[in-house]
């Protein structure tokens, strides 16, 4: 019977501190060799890079000329490395996988997650044996691993292991997030898509970037207190995932573009939630009211725009969101 040794079962219930660690390895510039980067590397390169990875307990002291790390940051990464070891996404060299999620679109990215986690080892004996006496049987304890190592550490008491078998189920819920998604690796990871993707127009003038900007920005820092994820991707204005899933598309208006940027909007929307394969909701925020907005009251695609420093809606649209 095939048992785990400590460092391959995840402590690490966060995702997203996993990309960051991939993120972290890429940046060490290790893509020609074989060599393995060690945590307090990794440790040092999120904090020079001021990565989303770290928390303010984690640092004693972040003066660029003399880098303190702390253990509580030095512990996390050693959990969230080895996290990323157990999905195959730790190491460039000779890793065609690595090199797949480094190319692709954040919400793609995610995908290529899920997939990974889906297909790791520790995760199919889970799910077939999803409770704590079953799975305890498949992992060392810490005598098992001294008779078998000579060593204790290999080995995860029971405590321990409700904390790891809690890890193994956020990554099921984060799976979860993404279950109607393309499962394709090879479409999910391609740089160049299959077909030719709608460009945007709104980036070609100085005023029409900066207000685009803004909707982006304004709309992230709105969302990001719903303790839910929120990113922008390389197709999609910006992506929010919390009981629901949701697609927004930005757009500058002008009083002579107004009515096309809308349709465009639509447009990209649809094509983007095929594209994905996914069951979101769609949302076109805009820069401002125009009456045009209103023949879209009915629709499932809803409609949204900047009020000053707020956002306004239809009261149905706003009753819907």
């Amino acid at each position: 019977m095939r048992k785990f040794r400590s460092k391959e079962v995840p402590q690490a219930n966060d995702i997203t501190r996993v990309i960051e660690i991939i993120y972290a390895i890429d940046r060490l510039d290790i893509g020609t060799s074989l060599v393995k980067p060690r945590y307090i590397n990794i440790a040092y390169d999120l904090v020079k890079n001021k990565s989303p990875f770290l928390k303010k307990n984690l640092l004693n002291n972040t003066d660029s000329d003399n880098i303190a790390i702390s253990s509580s940051l030095k512990r996390d990464v050693a959990y969230y490395k080895d996290a990323a070891d157990i999905l195959g996404l730790s190491k460039s060299a000779n890793n065609q996988l690595f090199q797949r999620f480094l190319t692709a679109s954040d919400h793609q990215k995610r995908i290529i997650l899920k997939n990974a986690i889906l297909e790791s080892e520790v995760i199919k004996t889970y799910l077939s044996n999803r409770t704590f006496k079953k799975f305890r049987k498949f992992v060392y304890t810490p005598d098992e691993s001294y008779k078998k190592y000579d060593s204790r550490k290999w080995g995860i008491s029971d405590d321990t292991l409700i904390r790891r078998i809690s890890s193994l189920e956020a990554w099921l819920e984060y799976c979860d997030l993404f279950k109607d998604e393309e499962s394709d690796l090879e479409k999910t990871s391609s740089n160049e898509p299959h077909i030719i993707l709608i460009e945007k127009d709104n980036q070609k003038l100085e005023r029409a970037v900066n207000a685009h900007k803004n909707l982006v920005d304004m709309m992230k820092n709105h969302l990001s207190s719903k303790n839910a994820l929120v990113y922008e991707d390389n197709l999609v204005d910006l992506i929010f995932i919390g009981k629901e899933k949701y697609f927004f598309e930005m757009k500058s208006i002008t009083d002579e573009n107004k009515g096309s940027q809308l349709k465009k909007a639509l447009g990209q929307l649809i094509y983007y939630k095929n594209y994905y394969n996914s069951n979101a909701r769609l949302v076109v925020v805009v820069e401002k009211y125009f009456e045009d907005i209103n023949i879209l009251i009915n629709d499932s695609i809803d409609v949204i725009w900047k009020d000053d420093y707020f956002f306004d809606a239809d009261k149905k649209t706003k009753k819907k969101l």
